[in-house]
């Protein structure tokens, strides 16, 4: 595990410097405070923790005894609950105990349903959006800020081989359906601040990178890793103000 954690490790740290320039720079106080966020940007905020907590715990385990698998979804757990501890010296936010639950829950679901080992994969998507321009100081100003404060141009995925769910003899391993949650028009935390809101769900074919039959070790880990993107394709949408569709995505 060494190697695996010195470049998790490394990555962490570069996280950390961009979070700490693009989110963090204007709002340190002295005193740590807590913060009740459970309502704010429709729950993407805490997929967002869970995500990469369960991410950050697969991508250090690999065939590692339990007691090593223990020790990864811990550090995976410390790692992410980092960025709380920095939520909590910020006059924006504060301390949230929603997000340590989400993290313990992300470390969790690695325990049991770590990535390139288990049938689902959990994924995430990202495309820039108009409301990010209405206000760029809270939203990002540009691509590489949105990516991370945007939540209206962010969705989870959940996906799933169709072999295990349809007629195995139909279709390959590498092939999957995906389910997905989002939300747009939010330009505040809280959802009744914001008149346009509006939450997505959305079902769409997915490629599963990680079950394709690649025997080198390199080269599967790279396609594990991979698949924690979710791809563009043909997707049906229900949106809460609008109902039902099919779309291209990203339209």
């Amino acid at each position: 595990m060494s190697k695996r954690l010195a470049t998790i490790g490394l990555g962490y740290v570069a996280l950390m410097l961009a979070l700490g320039w693009f989110w963090y720079r204007y709002q340190w106080q002295a005193d740590f405070n807590f913060f009740n966020d459970s309502q704010e940007w429709a729950y993407l905020d805490k997929l967002g923790h869970l995500f990469i907590t369960y991410w950050l715990a697969s991508l250090l385990m690999s065939n590692e005894a339990q007691d090593k698998k223990y020790i990864a979804c811990l550090i995976a757990f410390l790692m992410v609950s980092g960025i709380e501890l920095a939520d909590g010296f910020s006059v924006r936010y504060g301390f949230s105990s929603y997000d340590m639950l989400a993290n313990a829950t992300g470390a969790l679901l690695a325990w049991f349903f770590p990535a390139g080992k288990s049938l689902s994969i959990f994924k995430f998507s990202f495309w820039p959006t108009s409301w990010a321009s209405l206000r760029p100081e809270l939203l990002g100003h540009h691509w590489a800020e949105q990516l991370i404060k945007d939540y209206n141009g962010q969705s989870y995925w959940i996906s799933f081989p169709l072999p295990h769910l349809l007629c195995p003899r139909f279709f390959p391993p590498w092939l999957g359906i995906s389910c997905g949650y989002g939300a747009g028009g939010m330009l505040y935390g809280q959802p009744g601040q914001n008149p346009a809101f509006f939450s997505e769900w959305m079902i769409a074919p997915d490629l599963l990178l990680s079950q394709l039959p690649v025997k080198d070790q390199r080269i599967r880990g790279f396609l594990i890793f991979a698949d924690l993107v979710k791809l563009p394709f043909l997707l049906m949408v229900w949106r809460t103000d609008l109902g039902l569709s099919v779309q291209l995505w990203p339209a």
